[in-house]
């Protein structure tokens, strides 16, 4: 094997930098129309998964709340730089506070809420935090594919224009006296 050494070694170090600064996917502050349009058809997924599966509504409108908090906290917790965390952080706490509210309604419910009701919350935060949070991810890098489809579209429409006038036109000359 005739390689450098040293060029061996600045490989690995521009793949390790490159794979350590990927794209991460959450959710943008300013909303275009096409993650509109992805968001809401995730919406609608979800929502038919859930029916489909048999969860009754108020399970599709908490798990639902709970997506759309997820999606907002990604954008502006922690300034967008972290959307996991904020996604999990967002989840526990949200549903620590939908056990509080079901909990107020026994007689003894501060004991039901500290021993019971809060841990399942918390693990449950956790868990739907992190799914909930990825699938919000997943939506905005399916509309940042399609964006890029689009603007791939454009682009190639402009260059047959270009090249349909080129055919029409002749060559084109760099000065007059050619």
């Amino acid at each position: 094997m005739d390689s450098d050494p040293k060029s061996v070694s600045q490989e690995i170090d521009s793949t390790v930098k490159s794979s350590l600064f990927l794209k991460c996917y959450a959710a943008p502050k300013r909303f275009d129309l096409m993650a509109l349009f992805v968001v809401s058809s995730g919406f609608g997924l979800l929502f038919a998964c859930l029916r489909v599966s048999g969860a009754s509504p108020k399970w599709v409108g908490l798990i639902g709340a709970n997506f759309g908090v997820i999606i907002f906290s990604q954008a502006f917790l922690f300034g967008g730089k972290f959307p996991r965390a904020a996604s999990v952080l967002t989840s526990v706490t949200y549903w620590c506070i939908v056990a509080m509210v079901a909990c107020f309604q026994q007689r003894d419910w501060v004991y039901a809420y500290l021993f019971v009701a809060l841990p399942g919350a918390g693990l449950l935060g956790c868990v739907s935090g992190y799914v909930l949070g990825a699938l919000a991810a997943g939506h905005f890098l399916v509309a940042d594919y399609f964006r890029q489809g689009a603007k791939a579209l454009r682009n190639r429409k402009t260059t047959k224009k270009y090249q349909n006038d080129r055919e029409r036109d002749g060559p084109v000359r760099s000065s007059p006296f050619e």
